[in-house]
């Protein structure tokens, strides 16, 4: 399977060439990615607009992670619907994409530890929760996060010599070739 505007050869076309495989992810794909962005928005919804009118840095971090789950959904997912139905991207798009995936799993990972460690600072050390500024620390803390997954996601997959083989499977490159180091 070759893209001609692109001018990528595809390693792993054998794998995609079975045609009912190929409609079955693509349609299994595409009614994820705008299924399940809508189903998180309205947990978002609820937790902010719900039962409970005071949200707390709990609350935020949680509705962050949820945020990084709808992200996933739109942006990542439809990308990997284009690459199945066009073929082959560009190393540097399928790169960036690797990098933008793990950062965001990494975002949801800090995110839930962030929940439990507030509940510790809330139950154990904080003698008075309500003078806290839940704002301020849970903008704060939403931005290192953002920034340090992204900065640390991108240092990582540009210093090592070896991808994962999603990124050669992104890309149509065959892993042998491409400097590829086996696991020990």
């Amino acid at each position: 399977m070759s893209n001609s505007s692109l001018q990528v050869s595809d390693f792993f076309s054998s794998l995609t060439d079975d045609k009912p495989t190929k409609i079955l992810f693509i349609t299994f794909a595409t009614l994820a990615s705008l299924i399940i962005p809508v189903f998180l928005f309205f947990i978002i919804w609820f937790e902010k607009y719900g039962s409970d009118n005071k949200p707390t840095m709990i609350n935020k971090f949680s509705s962050y992670g949820i945020w990084c789950g709808i992200q996933y959904y739109l942006l990542l997912v439809t990308s990997d619907i284009f690459r199945f139905v066009v073929g082959p991207l560009p190393r540097n798009i399928c790169l960036t994409l690797r990098i933008v995936k793990s950062a965001m799993f990494l975002q949801i990972f800090i995110y839930f530890d962030l929940i439990v460690i507030s509940r510790y600072i809330y139950i154990f050390i904080l003698k008075n929760p309500a003078g806290f500024n839940d704002e301020f620390w849970a903008f704060f803390l939403n931005i290192c996060v953002i920034v340090l997954c992204l900065l640390g996601k991108a240092a990582y997959h540009l210093a090592v010599p070896h991808q994962f083989i999603t990124f050669y499977f992104c890309c149509g490159s065959n892993p042998a070739t491409e400097n590829y180091v086996s696991p020990r």
